[in-house]
């Protein structure tokens, strides 16, 4: 995966635009760019990141350290929901075997 190049992201706001005119210039004069236009390879954006904009070598493991943290949450969470549903049913049906059983042992009782 490698380093996010968001690492070298520094948002400073310079002046407000209106985003309908925008979103007309855009798509007339600078159509959008495709997937693999947008692709940077995991060495493409180290020697970006090193050369161009003077991140040391350990800022770059450290962000690429995070980053595999925050895919492997990710990758986890993911695994979770899928198995929401399941424990769901299976605590209506724990629910519904200790009435059952409750039931039968009321039954027996009588």
């Amino acid at each position: 995966f490698g380093p996010a190049i968001g690492l070298s992201w520094d948002h400073v706001s310079t002046r407000k635009f209106d985003l309908e005119y925008h979103e007309a210039y855009r798509t007339l004069y600078c159509p959008r760019r495709l997937a693999k236009d947008l692709y940077l390879t995991h060495h493409a954006r180290r020697k970006m990141l090193l050369n161009e904009l003077k991140f040391s070598t350990e800022e770059i493991e450290k962000a690429c350290s995070v980053a595999e943290l925050i895919q492997k949450q990710r990758i986890s969470s993911q695994s979770h929901k899928l198995l929401e549903p399941v424990q769901i049913a299976m605590e209506s049906l724990k629910f519904k075997m200790s009435t059952i059983s409750i039931e039968c042992n009321r039954a027996q009782n009588l």
